[in-house]
């Protein structure tokens, strides 16, 4: 009996240290079924979607989670990062978009991994996080890039036209 409880102790801390480490992280944590159904969230990702958990656990994640790509067509569900790794039983990595309860999209990048026991997928965890300050550092830096590409060929059009003015002139001497 005394030894029941101990493991019953140890079991229940393990799970307690399991589920504060699943918090802990800061990106989205999104834990599926092998049939697609959530069963594990974590606090970041409710914030990032702007939802509550009874919004996603126990529902069918591309119902739930909204993913779109870059024209803003819905990404197929055998498309989605989190389906594939189940299916192939390794790990993936990618960007989209995804849809917030209230509508607003964001982008953000995703692993999607699978949970093996007996060497068989039985579901599949996804990590993500917001990348709307990369992608606008990225937007950012493209468009610094155009403008000195514009100013440089600007300036070596007016050297270019300085050089043939030079040749006039020496020419009229």
């Amino acid at each position: 009996m005394v030894k029941n409880t101990d493991e019953n102790a140890k079991i229940t801390e393990e799970r307690l240290r399991l589920e504060a480490t699943i918090e802990s992280i800061g990106d989205g944590f999104i834990a599926i079924d092998e049939s697609g159904k959530i069963n594990k969230v974590n606090k970041p990702a409710l914030s990032f979607l702007g939802c509550e958990e009874s919004d996603l656990l126990g529902k069918w994640f591309p119902d739930v989670v909204k993913d779109i790509d870059n024209d803003g067509r819905p990404v197929p569900a055998t498309d989605r990062l989190v389906t594939k790794s189940l299916q192939t039983g390794e790990s993936v990595s990618g960007t989209s978009n995804y849809v917030r309860k209230d509508g607003s999209v964001f982008p953000v990048f995703i692993t999607a991994s699978p949970i093996i026991l007996d060497n068989k997928p039985i579901g599949s965890i996804e990590i993500f996080r917001d990348i709307t300050k990369e992608v606008e550092s990225q937007k950012e830096a493209e468009r610094h890039t155009k403008e000195i590409e514009r100013m440089n060929k600007f300036m070596v059009g007016r050297e270019l036209k300085m050089v043939e003015l030079k040749k006039k002139i020496k020419s009229l001497k």
